[in-house]
């Protein structure tokens, strides 16, 4: 049986009976509709997520600790750690050797008071105000009188502090961002509009971000960052924390040369402040003046990368060299990762269920193709065909069912997927704050598409379908008998 007579029989057949094609076909179109659909889905909404945590100062963060066990990440953990502060040698080790880090810094952190008017009783500063009404009354901070406690309470407003490099602050800012854009110098900062509940902007009476810039502030250390003397391991547990209350202060003017807008924060996102690490040395001899600052180290490190890409190679290096590494947004990656492929796997079941109902369709439409034409199969026997060609030939027209049907089915997932991303274009353009919140975290746009490999996986599924369909019907045929079955004619 020659190549061309073989391909004409068959074409013949399966446009002959196009209906019946089509029919038999919509069961794999449905099944690989539902795969693909539900699959890009997953994949987009995976993709766009992660592409949301990686545009974040997150992506670009690790937290580094040591442990007196050498441990490089917390689950190598057998028992509740022992930390040992890191010397600052050692940290500008850490830089040194990893070109990619752009900035490192002590996850420390402070309060002070900002002090809205200056003029209102300098006389008593606003930790010596504290101190005398809230903790005790000593004779060298006499009692005020009520009137002057009401003025200092207005004066006086507590701001906590969490140190963090300059770098990772202003990434994480830099949107809302007014005035100079590099680190505060000595005399300088770099001050939240509103300051969370505390509503600076209010006290200070200025109505927009950029009014309060170049003003002057006067602020009052209150508590000290908590450090430890390096060379002794500090047991998480059972931590003796070392005294960081400030008892006599001083005050310091600052120069406000940066402004972050925080009107639309949460209350959550607290105070957005910056200024030099020599504030934090400062509180730390005035809350301990008998202690020498250059010995004491923080346990806690943040590093900042110049870009996410720069993640996983980092912390697996860090962890080589003992160090504890960890990073939010790593491990927030990969459970979204684990939780969409569950999801996929889970949405695509639909789809192979619909895939098995068509198998039965299929040896059903295949079935009768092969008892109408039992006097076709004679003759071509008769005509010296094999029983492998007659085989081969009704396996063929059984896997065209599942391209076709395979073609159908990624062109309507295609075709869903850019009403999906019309959808949600025009969901964001009616939507104003839901525009808001998802430009925050770079989402602009979503766009399921059709990866390459998923194309590829779901004509495999389809061809071995309808493949397993026709094995019964095609050897059926392939058998038959050319003298009965024209006898029977």
């Amino acid at each position: 049986m020659t190549s061309k007579s073989f391909l004409l029989i068959l074409s013949r057949q399966i446009t002959s009976k196009w209906g019946r094609t089509l029919l038999a076909s919509c069961g794999i179109m449905i099944g690989i509709w539902a795969i693909t659909l539900t699959s890009s889905i997953s994949i987009g909404l995976s993709d766009t997520i992660i592409e949301a945590i990686n545009s974040q100062s997150i992506a670009k963060q690790i937290t580094l600790n040591k442990t007196s066990a050498g441990e490089g990440s917390f689950f190598d953990l057998k028992a509740p750690p022992v930390f040992v502060p890191f010397s600052r040698e050692e940290i500008s080790s850490i830089k040194t050797k990893y070109p990619e880090i752009v900035d490192i810094g002590p996850t420390s952190r402070m309060n002070f008071f900002v002090q809205t008017n200056s003029n209102t009783l300098e006389q008593i500063k606003c930790v010596e105000f504290e101190n005398s009404i809230n903790l005790s009354i000593t004779p060298q901070s006499p009692k005020p009188k009520l009137e002057d406690t009401n003025k200092l309470a207005s004066n006086c407003k507590n701001i906590s502090h969490s140190f963090t490099g300059f770098e990772e602050f202003y990434d994480a800012k830099k949107k809302n961002w007014y005035g100079q854009k590099s680190k505060p110098a000595i005399g300088e900062i770099a001050l939240c509009f509103k300051c969370g509940n505390t509503n600076l902007n209010q006290i200070l009476k200025v109505e927009k971000p950029e009014d309060l810039l170049n003003k002057q502030i006067q602020i009052e250390l209150q508590r000290a960052p908590e450090l430890y003397e390096i060379g002794k391991n500090v047991d998480v547990t059972n931590i003796d924390r070392p005294a960081t209350k400030i008892n006599k202060s001083e005050t310091i003017t600052l120069k406000v040369v940066s402004v972050i807008d925080d009107r639309e924060a949460s209350i959550f996102d607290g105070s957005a402040i910056y200024f030099d690490y020599n504030y934090f040395q400062k509180a730390f001899e005035l809350a301990r003046p008998n202690d020498n600052f250059l010995q004491y180290g923080s346990i806690q490190y943040n590093v900042f990368l110049d870009k996410y890409q720069s993640l996983d190679k980092t912390i697996n290096s860090l962890r080589g060299d003992k160090l504890l590494a960890f990073s939010v947004a790593q491990e927030t990656i990969k459970g979204v990762s684990v939780a969409f492929q569950v999801l996929t796997v889970g949405l695509s079941a639909l789809g192979f269920i619909a895939l098995i109902v068509s198998v039965f369709g299929i040896i059903n439409v295949m079935t009768i193709s092969v008892l109408e034409r039992q006097k076709e199969i004679g003759i071509l026997k008769s005509l010296g065909a094999r029983n492998l060609d007659i085989f081969v030939m009704f396996l063929l027209e059984s896997s065209i069912l599942g391209l076709i049907g395979w073609i159908l089915g990624t062109l309507l997932a295609f075709l869903s997927n850019l009403a999906i991303s019309k959808v949600f274009k025009l969901v964001l353009e009616d939507n104003k704050d839901l525009n808001s919140s998802l430009t925050g975290l770079n989402i602009t746009q979503f766009n399921p598409s059709i990866p390459i490999w998923l194309g590829f996986g779901t004509l495999i599924l389809a061809l071995f379908f309808t493949i397993i369909s026709g094995i019964y019907p095609s050897f059926k045929a392939s058998r038959q008998n050319p003298v009965d079955v024209l006898r029977s004619e």
